[in-house]
């Protein structure tokens, strides 16, 4: 997963490894995080929902998952 921040005075790119970022740990913190919040999702459907964007990732890994472009001109976008 690789995440580039940019704006007028900074150029910033974080790589994540995939597996470290969407696995069982994250989705139990996620899930327990948000009990609370009425979070429409259980478990089993986020650990789906990671198996696809996994798979999804193999066969298209540029695929640009989120991409935000600010009125001042910053810019911040998630690939896969």
């Amino acid at each position: 997963m690789r995440i580039g921040v940019k704006d007028s005075d900074t150029n910033l790119r974080l790589r994540f490894p995939t597996g470290l970022v969407l696995n069982r740990l994250t989705v139990s913190i996620l899930v327990h995080a948000l009990r609370d919040k009425d979070f429409p999702f259980t478990k089993k459907q986020l650990m789906t929902l990671i198996k696809a964007a996994k798979t999804y990732k193999h066969h298209h890994p540029d695929w640009v998952l989120v991409e935000v472009d600010g009125h001042d001109g910053d810019q911040v976008m998630v690939k896969l």
